[in-house]
Protein backbone atom coordinates (compact mmCIF):
# COMPACT_ATOMS: atom_id res chain seq x y z
CA UNK A 1 0.00 0.00 0.00
CA UNK A 2 1.11 3.60 -0.80
CA UNK A 3 0.25 7.01 0.72
CA UNK A 4 1.27 10.45 -0.44
CA UNK A 5 2.49 13.59 1.60
CA UNK A 6 3.29 16.88 0.80
CA UNK A 7 5.62 19.21 2.60
CA UNK A 8 3.78 22.44 3.25
CA UNK A 9 6.39 24.79 3.16
CA UNK A 10 7.71 26.59 0.48
CA UNK A 11 11.06 27.07 -0.67
CA UNK A 12 12.08 30.08 -2.48
CA UNK A 13 13.61 29.80 -6.09
CA UNK A 14 15.99 32.20 -7.36
CA UNK A 15 18.39 32.38 -10.23
CA UNK A 16 21.80 30.21 -10.39
CA UNK A 17 20.47 29.01 -6.49
CA UNK A 18 20.30 25.59 -5.56
CA UNK A 19 16.83 24.65 -4.11
CA UNK A 20 17.46 21.80 -1.20
CA UNK A 21 15.20 19.83 0.87
CA UNK A 22 16.67 17.66 3.44
CA UNK A 23 15.56 15.06 6.48
CA UNK A 24 13.68 17.58 8.28
CA UNK A 25 11.69 18.33 5.64
CA UNK A 26 11.13 15.13 3.72
CA UNK A 27 11.36 11.22 4.82
CA UNK A 28 13.55 8.62 3.16
CA UNK A 29 11.92 5.40 4.63
CA UNK A 30 9.50 3.89 2.07
CA UNK A 31 9.93 6.55 -0.11
CA UNK A 32 9.40 5.92 -3.91
CA UNK A 33 9.01 8.90 -5.19
CA UNK A 34 9.32 12.88 -4.76
CA UNK A 35 6.96 15.32 -6.96
CA UNK A 36 8.37 18.76 -7.47
CA UNK A 37 5.91 22.06 -8.05
CA UNK A 38 6.59 25.26 -8.62
CA UNK A 39 5.06 28.29 -8.73
CA UNK A 40 5.86 31.85 -9.54
CA UNK A 41 5.96 33.22 -13.15
CA UNK A 42 8.62 31.86 -15.63
CA UNK A 43 9.60 28.90 -13.35
CA UNK A 44 9.95 26.02 -15.33
CA UNK A 45 11.34 22.19 -15.37
CA UNK A 46 13.61 23.71 -17.93
CA UNK A 47 15.69 26.24 -15.58
CA UNK A 48 16.72 23.07 -13.92
CA UNK A 49 20.05 22.15 -14.65
CA UNK A 50 20.98 19.40 -12.21
CA UNK A 51 18.60 16.91 -10.03
CA UNK A 52 20.79 15.23 -7.19
CA UNK A 53 19.17 13.20 -4.73
CA UNK A 54 22.02 11.82 -1.63
CA UNK A 55 21.24 9.52 1.42
CA UNK A 56 23.34 10.13 4.13
CA UNK A 57 25.62 12.87 2.55
CA UNK A 58 25.90 10.40 -0.09
CA UNK A 59 24.82 10.94 -4.09
CA UNK A 60 22.33 8.50 -5.49
CA UNK A 61 20.94 10.40 -8.34
CA UNK A 62 23.17 13.26 -10.30
CA UNK A 63 22.19 14.11 -13.63
CA UNK A 64 21.94 17.04 -15.89
CA UNK A 65 18.42 17.68 -17.32
CA UNK A 66 18.57 16.64 -20.38
CA UNK A 67 19.43 13.09 -19.12
CA UNK A 68 16.60 12.64 -16.63
CA UNK A 69 14.18 13.65 -19.68
CA UNK A 70 16.25 11.11 -21.58
CA UNK A 71 15.39 8.21 -18.15
CA UNK A 72 12.54 9.67 -17.67
CA UNK A 73 10.48 9.21 -21.40
CA UNK A 74 12.43 5.84 -21.45
CA UNK A 75 11.29 4.20 -18.16
CA UNK A 76 7.91 5.65 -17.03
CA UNK A 77 4.56 4.09 -18.51
CA UNK A 78 3.60 6.64 -20.38
CA UNK A 79 6.43 7.07 -22.53
CA UNK A 80 6.34 11.13 -21.62
CA UNK A 81 8.83 13.49 -22.36
CA UNK A 82 9.21 16.03 -19.87
CA UNK A 83 8.91 19.41 -21.47
CA UNK A 84 11.05 22.51 -20.32
CA UNK A 85 7.53 24.59 -20.04
CA UNK A 86 6.71 21.82 -17.30
CA UNK A 87 5.81 23.26 -13.89
CA UNK A 88 5.72 20.06 -12.12
CA UNK A 89 7.37 16.47 -12.56
CA UNK A 90 8.31 13.10 -10.53
CA UNK A 91 11.94 12.12 -9.33
CA UNK A 92 11.00 7.66 -9.82
CA UNK A 93 12.67 5.79 -7.29
CA UNK A 94 10.66 3.14 -8.01
CA UNK A 95 10.63 0.68 -11.18
CA UNK A 96 8.75 3.28 -13.35
CA UNK A 97 8.20 0.90 -15.99
CA UNK A 98 6.57 -1.86 -14.34
CA UNK A 99 3.16 -1.83 -13.32
CA UNK A 100 2.48 -3.51 -10.03
CA UNK A 101 3.62 -2.00 -6.99
CA UNK A 102 4.15 -5.01 -5.03
CA UNK A 103 5.02 -7.84 -7.45
CA UNK A 104 4.66 -11.59 -7.21
CA UNK A 105 7.87 -12.98 -4.92
CA UNK A 106 6.42 -16.83 -5.82
CA UNK A 107 6.38 -16.46 -9.62
CA UNK A 108 9.53 -13.76 -9.47
CA UNK A 109 7.69 -10.77 -10.80
CA UNK A 110 9.45 -7.66 -9.66
CA UNK A 111 7.16 -4.95 -8.33
CA UNK A 112 7.74 -1.48 -8.60
CA UNK A 113 8.06 -0.40 -5.24
CA UNK A 114 11.01 -3.14 -4.77
CA UNK A 115 12.87 -0.09 -5.54
CA UNK A 116 13.05 2.84 -2.40
CA UNK A 117 15.43 5.09 -1.35
CA UNK A 118 17.96 3.62 1.22
CA UNK A 119 16.24 3.02 4.50
CA UNK A 120 17.82 4.94 7.70
CA UNK A 121 19.92 7.46 5.76
CA UNK A 122 19.19 10.84 5.96
CA UNK A 123 17.29 11.98 2.55
CA UNK A 124 18.35 15.38 0.41
CA UNK A 125 17.18 16.60 -2.62
CA UNK A 126 18.53 19.52 -4.17
CA UNK A 127 17.78 21.28 -7.55
CA UNK A 128 20.58 23.67 -9.19
CA UNK A 129 18.77 26.25 -10.95
CA UNK A 130 20.26 27.75 -13.78
CA UNK A 131 20.82 31.36 -15.09
CA UNK A 132 17.32 31.77 -16.56
CA UNK A 133 15.55 30.45 -13.42
CA UNK A 134 13.18 32.91 -11.97
CA UNK A 135 11.63 34.29 -8.23
CA UNK A 136 8.94 32.24 -7.49
CA UNK A 137 8.39 28.95 -4.78
CA UNK A 138 8.73 25.36 -4.98
CA UNK A 139 6.58 22.43 -3.40
CA UNK A 140 7.90 18.87 -2.55
CA UNK A 141 5.23 15.84 -2.08
CA UNK A 142 6.27 12.49 -1.63
CA UNK A 143 5.20 9.14 -2.42
CA UNK A 144 5.63 6.19 0.77
CA UNK A 145 5.05 2.31 0.27
CA UNK A 146 4.86 0.34 2.88
CA UNK A 147 6.51 -2.99 0.66
CA UNK A 148 9.61 -3.91 2.02
CA UNK A 149 12.42 -2.69 0.04
CA UNK A 150 14.88 -4.61 -2.32
CA UNK A 151 17.05 -2.38 -3.71
CA UNK A 152 17.76 1.51 -4.47
CA UNK A 153 18.21 3.51 -7.31
CA UNK A 154 21.66 4.17 -8.55
CA UNK A 155 21.85 7.33 -11.67
CA UNK A 156 25.10 9.06 -11.71
CA UNK A 157 26.12 11.18 -14.71
CA UNK A 158 29.92 11.43 -15.35
CA UNK A 159 31.65 13.05 -18.43
CA UNK A 160 33.41 9.77 -21.02
CA UNK A 161 36.37 11.67 -21.43
CA UNK A 162 36.40 10.98 -25.05
CA UNK A 163 37.02 13.22 -27.74
CA UNK A 164 35.21 13.46 -30.81
CA UNK A 165 37.09 11.49 -34.26
CA UNK A 166 37.88 8.84 -31.85
CA UNK A 167 37.79 5.46 -33.67
CA UNK A 168 38.25 3.29 -30.23
CA UNK A 169 37.69 5.46 -26.64
CA UNK A 170 36.55 3.94 -23.50
CA UNK A 171 35.26 4.51 -20.22
CA UNK A 172 35.98 2.12 -17.73
CA UNK A 173 33.06 1.18 -15.19
CA UNK A 174 32.59 -0.38 -12.10
CA UNK A 175 28.97 -0.49 -10.45
CA UNK A 176 28.61 -2.91 -7.79
CA UNK A 177 24.41 -3.07 -8.22
CA UNK A 178 23.01 -4.46 -10.97
CA UNK A 179 23.46 -2.58 -14.08
CA UNK A 180 19.71 -1.46 -15.37
CA UNK A 181 20.97 0.86 -18.14
CA UNK A 182 22.60 3.46 -19.71
CA UNK A 183 22.45 6.84 -21.28
CA UNK A 184 24.28 8.03 -24.32
CA UNK A 185 24.00 10.82 -26.46
CA UNK A 186 24.07 9.71 -30.22
CA UNK A 187 24.94 12.79 -32.27
CA UNK A 188 28.77 11.71 -33.68
CA UNK A 189 28.12 8.76 -32.30
CA UNK A 190 29.36 6.19 -34.86
CA UNK A 191 29.68 2.80 -32.57
CA UNK A 192 29.04 2.26 -28.72
CA UNK A 193 29.63 -1.58 -26.55
CA UNK A 194 29.13 -1.67 -23.23
CA UNK A 195 30.89 -4.51 -21.86
CA UNK A 196 30.41 -6.26 -17.91
CA UNK A 197 32.61 -8.50 -16.26
CA UNK A 198 33.64 -9.44 -19.88
CA UNK A 199 30.56 -9.87 -21.14
CA UNK A 200 29.33 -7.87 -24.19
CA UNK A 201 25.92 -6.61 -23.20
CA UNK A 202 25.12 -4.35 -25.63
CA UNK A 203 26.57 -3.21 -29.38
CA UNK A 204 25.20 -0.72 -32.00
CA UNK A 205 25.67 1.87 -34.01
CA UNK A 206 23.82 5.43 -32.97
CA UNK A 207 21.49 5.15 -36.21
CA UNK A 208 20.63 1.61 -34.66
CA UNK A 209 19.98 3.09 -30.94
CA UNK A 210 17.64 5.36 -32.33
CA UNK A 211 15.76 2.90 -33.84
CA UNK A 212 15.56 0.91 -31.05
CA UNK A 213 13.79 4.07 -29.59
CA UNK A 214 10.87 3.88 -32.19
CA UNK A 215 10.41 0.60 -31.09
CA UNK A 216 9.44 1.08 -27.96
CA UNK A 217 7.19 3.78 -29.33
CA UNK A 218 9.57 6.64 -27.54
CA UNK A 219 10.21 10.03 -29.49
CA UNK A 220 13.40 9.68 -31.89
CA UNK A 221 15.90 12.42 -32.44
CA UNK A 222 15.96 12.96 -28.84
CA UNK A 223 19.91 13.52 -27.58
CA UNK A 224 20.67 12.02 -24.98
CA UNK A 225 19.10 8.72 -25.29
CA UNK A 226 18.43 6.23 -22.34
CA UNK A 227 18.91 2.26 -23.30
CA UNK A 228 18.33 -0.82 -21.28
CA UNK A 229 20.04 -3.61 -20.48
CA UNK A 230 18.53 -5.26 -17.31
CA UNK A 231 14.63 -6.22 -18.24
CA UNK A 232 11.53 -5.43 -16.99
CA UNK A 233 12.04 -8.67 -15.04
CA UNK A 234 15.80 -7.75 -13.78
CA UNK A 235 16.82 -10.83 -14.82
CA UNK A 236 19.69 -9.15 -16.88
CA UNK A 237 21.09 -7.37 -13.72
CA UNK A 238 24.78 -7.78 -14.17
CA UNK A 239 26.61 -5.78 -11.69
CA UNK A 240 30.10 -4.11 -13.35
CA UNK A 241 33.43 -5.31 -11.92
CA UNK A 242 36.18 -2.88 -12.43
CA UNK A 243 38.99 -4.14 -14.78
CA UNK A 244 36.31 -6.03 -16.76
CA UNK A 245 33.95 -3.07 -17.89
CA UNK A 246 33.51 -0.34 -19.93
CA UNK A 247 31.51 1.67 -22.40
CA UNK A 248 33.79 1.83 -25.81
CA UNK A 249 32.67 3.99 -27.97
CA UNK A 250 33.74 5.21 -31.82
CA UNK A 251 33.30 8.97 -32.34
CA UNK A 252 32.52 11.24 -35.51
CA UNK A 253 33.49 14.61 -35.84
CA UNK A 254 30.14 15.69 -34.77
CA UNK A 255 30.46 14.17 -31.27
CA UNK A 256 30.33 17.13 -28.56
CA UNK A 257 33.88 15.88 -26.77
CA UNK A 258 35.45 14.94 -23.73
CA UNK A 259 32.62 16.78 -22.05
CA UNK A 260 30.00 14.16 -23.02
CA UNK A 261 28.50 12.70 -20.30
CA UNK A 262 26.71 9.64 -19.43
CA UNK A 263 24.62 8.04 -17.01
CA UNK A 264 24.87 4.18 -15.65
CA UNK A 265 21.02 3.15 -13.97
CA UNK A 266 22.17 0.96 -11.03
CA UNK A 267 20.08 -1.17 -8.41
CA UNK A 268 21.65 -1.61 -5.48
CA UNK A 269 20.42 -4.10 -3.31
CA UNK A 270 19.47 -2.77 0.90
Amino acid sequence: MRYTDWSAAPKVTAASTPVVWTGTEIPANGVVAYHVEFTGAGMTFGDITRIRVKSQGASIIDLDNAHFVAFYQRYSKSNRALLAADTFFTIPLWLPEVEDEDGDDERGIPGADWCQMPRGGAPTVELQIGAGGAAGTALIGYTVSDRAPRFFPVMLGSSLQIAASNANGKYPLFEQGGVKGFSINTTGLDRVKLVQGGVQKFHSDGVLCQAMQDDRNLATGLNPIFLDVGGRNLKGLMSAPAGSSFLELATGAGWAGVNNESVIYALRPQ
